[in-house]
């Protein structure tokens, strides 16, 4: 049997004239995006944090 690469082939022939977005960014903005990244990332994890302390705090209470 023979596979058909055509879907793939096409795939491949989009990446090579698709552009990334990076390249129409300009330096600012992509400080900006770098700095809203990790404001984004640093909130997650300080809900992780609260969401933890929150649920052993249950836990603590529950046993008094």
């Amino acid at each position: 049997m023979r596979k058909n690469n055509s879907k793939e082939r096409r795939i491949e022939k989009q990446k090579k004239i698709n552009k990334s977005l990076d390249t129409f960014y300009s330096e600012d903005q992509k400080q900006q995006e770098m700095q809203e990244k990790r404001r984004k990332n640093v909130q997650d994890v300080e809900m992780e944090i609260f969401e933890h302390l929150k649920e052993h705090t249950k836990k603590i209470l529950k046993k008094k």
